[in-house]
C-alpha cells in the first residue's frame, strides 16, 4: 500500500486534517 499525504477526519474531535505517511 502506498502512504501519500491526504486529508483524513479525525474520528476523536470530527475534524479533517492533514495526515503525512512521514509522521
Amino acid at each position: 500500500m502506498a502512504f501519500q499525504d491526504q486529508t483524513l477526519t479525525c474520528r476523536d474531535c470530527g475534524k479533517p486534517f492533514t495526515w503525512t505517511a512521514s509522521e
